[in-house]
Parts: structure tokens; C-alpha cells; sequence
């Protein structure tokens, strides 16, 4: 692997921060027009797999605000590829109505493009956003 960007991990890290405080419009100022989203709890919203661009953005946020009481990603691990970045850490959170308790291992998987973010996707297992990262890695050196 590259060595570290740190310029595109303290963007993935400010957009990590916008969105634990809930500021989805500084979310969106930090990230590509263009964004996809993949959340790991898609079905659990409204049942899609990806949004796009601030508006999908913006779809995905109102059902995980009619969804949770909080949500809370916390960072312990940036990996960065020069490709793209998986960031492993913790995700906990209280469901609406039913109380219920999520904390476990939590992990994200991002691209970065001119210093925004273009692609976020999220997993409830770690190795899964590697894989996902390494197929990403593979696509680009075949021209994908």
C-alpha cells in the first residue's frame, strides 16, 4: 500500500464528524455533488441499496432519522490505499419505538476524488470493506 494521504483521511474524518453531530447540510458541503451512498442498513430504511447525489444523500438521511434515535460511527483505524479508504472502528445506536441497542464492529469504505468524497459504503463487518476496497483496487488496474 501507498503511503497515507493525509489529506483524504482528514476529509473522510470531517465527514465521519458531520455526521455523528448530525449536520447532514456540512456533510453534503464536504462531499462530491456526484456522491453514492451505500448503507449497510439499507433495508432497514426504505429498502435501497444506493443513493445518489446530495438529494439521494438527503433521502437516506430522512429515513435513518425516522429510524434512530442516534447513530454514532467512531473511527479507530484509517487504512489508505491512495485508492480509497476503509475506516474501521465502532457503530452504535438507538433504535425509535423499540429501544433497541446496537454497538459492533462497524466499518466504512470510501473514494475520494479532488478532496471530496464520491463513494461511501458502509458494512457491519470489517473484512467485508477490505474485500470490498481490494475489488476496487483490481477493477482500476483492469481499467474499470
Amino acid at each position: 500500500m501507498r503511503a497515507m494521504s493525509q489529506e483524504n483521511i482528514d476529509v473522510i474524518r470531517r465527514s465521519i464528524d458531520a455526521f455523528n453531530s448530525g449536520d447532514v447540510q456540512e456533510m453534503l458541503a464536504i462531499a462530491d455533488p456526484e456522491l453514492e451512498w451505500r448503507p449497510a442498513f439499507g433495508a432497514a430504511t426504505d429498502g435501497a441499496t444506493a443513493y445518489h447525489g446530495h438529494d439521494g444523500f438527503r433521502e437516506y438521511w430522512r429515513g435513518t432519522q425516522e429510524i434512530w434515535d442516534h447513530f454514532h460511527f467512531e473511527p479507530e483505524q484509517f487504512v489508505d490505499d491512495g485508492n480509497s479508504i476503509v475506516v474501521i472502528g465502532r457503530g452504535s445506536g438507538r433504535a425509535k419505538g423499540s429501544g433497541i441497542e446496537i454497538d459492533q464492529p462497524f466499518a466504512m469504505l470510501w473514494k475520494v476524488r479532488q478532496g471530496r468524497p464520491v463513494f461511501g459504503q458502509t458494512f457491519t463487518d470489517p473484512d467485508e470493506a477490505r474485500a470490498a476496497a481490494e475489488r476496487l483496487a483490481q477493477e482500476r488496474g483492469r481499467g474499470v
